[in-house]
Formats: C-alpha cells, structure tokens, sequence
C-alpha cells in the first residue's frame, strides 16, 4: 500500500477530511470577507470635495537631512580629486517629493482614486514616489583655477545627479 493510500484512509478514518475542508473553507471565506475592505474606490469629485489628498499626486516638503547628505557626500567624493582642496556644495531643488496614487479609468472615461481603508482612515493607495528634481548645483571648491579639474568636477556632479552641465556651476574658493 502506497504513502498515498495509507494517509487516504486515515484521513477518512479519523474523520479529519471533513474537519480540515471545513476549516480550509472558513480560511477562505475569511481571506475574501477582509479584502474586501482592503481597498475602496473613490471618484474623482469625491477626492476633490475632501481635499486630503491632490487629485493627481501629493509633493511633500523634503526631509531635513535630505538635502545635507547629498551635499556632504559630494563634498567628500569631490575633495578626493586630485588638485582639489575644501569643497563646499550647494542644491538647489525645484520641487518636493512627489507621491502618485494608483488611478483606475472605468468604460466611461471617469478616473477613480484606489484608496486603503486603516480603520477610520482613508489614504491613497501610493504606487509611485518620485525624488526631488534638482533646479541647480553650486560648488565652491579649491583647486588653483585649473580648468582640467573643473571640468572634471563638473562632468562627475552632472553625470551622478543627472543634472546637465549648464545647470552645474564650479567657483574657486578665496
């Protein structure tokens, strides 16, 4: 007799098999009963009149130290160029971090916000959050005027932030 026969007629024996679908069906009940609630869909009148959340996205302000380590890093990274000194960098940013909602278009062309229910509270369901996008960079730097090094200092910033070289400007420090 196989382990499959064997396990069969325990099963059938003991009279768990009924037992164990009951709970398998419980289980499932449960799992669709909760999700239900997991998510609501509001339409895009309704986000407007409560004002919670912006109808496309939500830009919150940056964090504090957001800004700081982007620039200490690059201080540190720049100062280790060869005929560079003290560095000092300064970002500045066009907007704050941007957050998007899931959105859902039905037949009709209405857009529908996907929202999470926390107990009392309804947020968005977030599927995005984008970073800061960088206006400029500013950099004061010792390193004898030499042209070699500015260049190179201004084609690492542009490359490693993404920021093209008009918007990267490098001054020698007094």
């Amino acid at each position: 007799m196989s382990f499959i026969e064997k396990g069969y007629k325990l099963l059938i024996r003991k009279k768990t098999l009924p037992i164990l679908i009951c709970v398998l069906c419980l289980g499932i009940f449960l799992a669709i009963s909760s999700s239900k609630n997991l998510f609501s869909f509001e339409t895009k009148d309704n986000a407007l009149m409560n004002n919670e959340y912006a109808q496309k996205s939500e830009s919150e302000t940056l964090p504090d130290n957001y800004n700081s380590n982007i620039e200490k890093e690059l201080e540190t990274i720049l100062s280790y160029i060869k005929g560079v000194g003290e560095v000092k960098v300064e970002i500045i940013f066009k907007s704050g971090y941007e957050k998007v909602a899931l959105k859902i278009r039905d037949e009709n062309g209405n857009e529908t916000t996907v929202s999470e229910n926390n107990g009392s509270s309804t947020k968005p369901f977030i599927t995005k959050e984008n970073a800061p996008a960088i206006e400029g960079v500013i950099i004061v730097a010792e390193f004898n005027g030499n042209i070699e090094i500015r260049n190179e200092m201004t084609e690492s910033v542009s490359s490693v932030l993404n920021v093209p070289i008009h918007k990267v400007k490098i001054f020698e420090m007094k």
